[in-house]
């Protein structure tokens, strides 16, 4: 929260508090001096200059107070979303979509209220201990009055902040429930009318309005309970004061002013009890505290914010990208960390002006060499491991785990690095140094990962991606291929094993260094950006060529300043912006999951080659579908049912004839895929 503005606020609401009291004795002070027919002046002007300074001190505080509350709201907004882009999205999974929305939206609007209403409180009990305390030196027997009624009034409030607090924590999450039924019936509308499901859907999603109405009408009648027992009290209070004070002055113990101020300052000292308002705002503010700490509370994986340029799985968010595992319990557009970086690291604010590299084919390489020989190099790695290969088994047991090339096995890489170049030099801030290439190697060991359930979902499995190899992921869909392209890049981390980059587990890497070593693009692409050039992330028009985005781009009336929310994009077209979005960056690392399972096959062939040639020598691991991207990757890695069933080239699976069952399966198109 901005430092001037709650200063000012801290200022001028006891000030207002002082002046507030003030004013009845200045009121006696000019009564007494009419009535005694002497100089009155100055006493009339000290009565003015509290009565502006009242003035100016409540008006003040009427326009600071909802200023403090927006900064504070803004600011816990920006925090929580921060912090959820941070999360392992395994972690973030664990809220419905509809859920996170609401803490988004209403939560942080109760607790960013939190200041002002605390403070509001604060300056209510003060001047009502003031009060007090200016009833005590007129007679003390008018504080005796007073205290007759306050001490019921105190139990009172107690009584209504607790039951207030815990109604509004049930309205909170009713009203969660509510919009997290709402957002996934909303993301299978298209179903729900296919199934003619309407009116069964409706009372679905509106099974939690009982509890929310029933916790409304709860908080509403305890605020009302409060209101006519507190003004009951407060007349009883001012009555008993005030016919104490008239005693008084009747008996002359007291000036006739007395009874001016005696009034005032009874109104005074019971009006805390009138603060219902404010009291109600600290049980929001304390529920919306509470409903945000449940989140905040839960720590960031090592794992977030490390992706480069592909865009973000269905339901996700994030520069980076994420996209939901294939089998893995994500969930329908579960809010998950992308490219976003960790809030409060060091390089946070650094990262939002570093410019995105260009690869060689879209801006001049300062070493044209590495680009050539690398690839090179990688495909003469490639012939040497085929040519170790043994030639299948005629028929393959049915269930077999065992691969179909033992040189090349899930548990036994030639590749692998022995353990003592798995742990790299530190870097002198104590950060894993990965030195600068072109490409790098990766490499999954011992990797497990089960549900929250305790079911298997993926492994146990080794796999290494040699250095420049392209690996295709092929198997029936949740056998594992986008969670373990997940993995691949920290966006979710293993229950057991480690990945590694290098040699430098993931988990040791910053989020800047993950989105330089590691690219991703995904089915569902989601642009992040309040304009479509910011979304983008630096591509310019040669990437758009390249991924055949700028033949709708170039016809949008505001180009690049387009808002992202005002597109009406196919599927295909969101993921040749993906694309084009990768295509801006040069990670060392590329993963694909079905990047291009909504283009028809001409623009995927077209699209493919020119993102073969970009990220020629580099690492690459592609979610296959189609047989005609197995073929073109170095290997296949087979997946069943969670595990690693071979790893070869594509030529040589297709002997399998669960292997050709599996292609088929995958090349029927999936439902509602779109084309361009």
């Amino acid at each position: 929260m901005p430092p001037s503005r709650t200063v000012v606020l801290l200022i001028a609401a006891p000030l207002d508090s002082a002046l507030t009291l003030a004013l009845p004795a200045a009121i006696a002070g000019a009564a007494d001096a009419v009535l005694s027919r002497g100089g009155y002046g100055s006493a009339v002007l000290l009565l003015a200059a509290v009565l502006l300074g009242g003035a100016a001190t409540t008006a003040t505080v009427a326009l600071v107070s909802p200023v403090c509350s927006a900064d504070a709201t803004a600011a816990l907004r920006e925090r929580f979303l921060g912090h959820l882009l941070t999360l392992d999205p395994h972690r973030a999974s664990a809220w419905p979509t509809g859920d996170l929305t609401a803490r988004l939206v209403t939560a942080t609007t109760d607790a960013g209220n939190r200041l002002p209403a605390t403070i509001g409180t604060a300056t209510a009990l003060f001047t009502s201990l003031g009060a007090v305390i200016g009833l005590g030196l007129l007679s003390p027997w008018l504080a005796l009055a007073f205290f007759g009624g306050v001490v019921p009034g105190v139990l009172l409030v107690r009584v209504f902040g607790h039951r207030a607090g815990a109604v509004f924590v049930r309205y909170q999450r009713a009203q969660s429930a509510l919009a997290a039924r709402l957002t996934g019936a909303l993301d299978g509308l298209r179903s729900i009318h296919a199934a003619a499901a309407e009116h069964r859907e409706a009372t679905r999603v509106l099974q939690p309005l009982e509890e929310l109405s029933g916790a409304g009408h709860e908080l509403w009648r305890a605020q009302r309970r409060i209101v006519w027992q507190a003004m009951l009290l407060i007349a009883a209070v001012e009555l008993a004061v005030l016919a104490t004070a008239g005693t008084l002055v009747a008996q002359h113990a007291l000036p006739a002013g007395a009874l001016a101020a005696a009034a005032g300052w009874s109104a005074l000292g019971v009006g805390f009890f009138e603060q219902v308002e404010a009291l109600a705002a600290l049980a929001h503010a304390r529920a919306g505290r509470a409903r945000l700490g449940e989140v905040l509370e839960v720590g960031a994986g090592a794992g977030t914010g490390g992706t480069g340029a592909g865009g973000a799985g269905a339901g996700g968010v994030g520069p980076g990208g994420v996209g939901p595992a294939d089998g893995a319990p994500v969930g329908d557009g579960a809010l998950v960390a992308g490219g976003a970086p960790e809030v409060g690291r060091p390089d946070f604010r650094r990262r939002r002006h570093i410019q995105p590299r260009r690869h060689p084919r879209f801006r001049p390489s300062p070493h044209p060499r590495t680009a050539l020989i690398l690839p090179i190099i990688g495909r003469k790695l490639m012939n040497r491991q085929r040519a170790s290969t043994i030639a299948p088994p005629a028929t393959p047991p049915a269930n077999s785990e065992s691969t179909l090339m033992p040189p090349i096995t899930a548990n036994a890489n030639p590749n692998a690095r022995t353990s003592a170049h798995l742990s790299p030099p530190p870097h002198p801030t104590g950060e894993p140094l990965i030195m600068p290439s072109i490409s790098s190697e990766l490499m999954l060991r011992q990797i497990r990962v089960t549900s929250e359930g305790g079911k298997p979902l993926l492994g146990p499995l080794t796999l290494t991606v040699p250095t420049g190899c392209t690996v295709a992921l092929v198997g029936r869909s949740g056998s594992g291929k986008s969670l373990l392209a997940a993995l691949a890049g920290g966006l979710r981390l293993p229950d057991e094993g480690e990945v590694l980059i290098d040699g430098v587990p993931v988990t040791r890497l910053s989020p800047a260094q993950r989105r330089e070593a590691i690219g991703y693009a995904f089915e569902r692409p989601v642009l992040v950006g309040r304009t479509l050039g910011e979304a983008l992330e630096g591509a310019g028009p040669a990437e758009l060529r390249a991924a055949r985005a700028a033949e709708f781009t170039d016809r949008l009336p505001a180009g690049k300043n387009t808002r992202p929310g005002d597109l009406r994009l196919s599927g295909g077209e969101l993921q040749r912006l993906g694309l084009a979005r990768l295509l801006a960056q040069s990670p060392r690392v590329v993963v694909l999951d079905d990047a291009t399972s909504s283009l028809d096959l001409a623009t995927e062939y077209q699209v493919t080659r020119a993102l073969e040639e970009a990220t020629a020598g580099r690492t690459r691991l592609l979610v296959a579908h189609r047989a005609g991207t197995a073929a073109r990757a170095d290997l296949v890695a087979w997946l069943d049912n969670g595990r690693l069933r071979a790893l070869a080239p594509h030529s040589v699976l297709l002997t399998d004839p669960d292997y050709r069952t599996t292609l088929a399966a995958g090349t029927a198109a999936p439902a509602g895929a779109a084309t361009p």
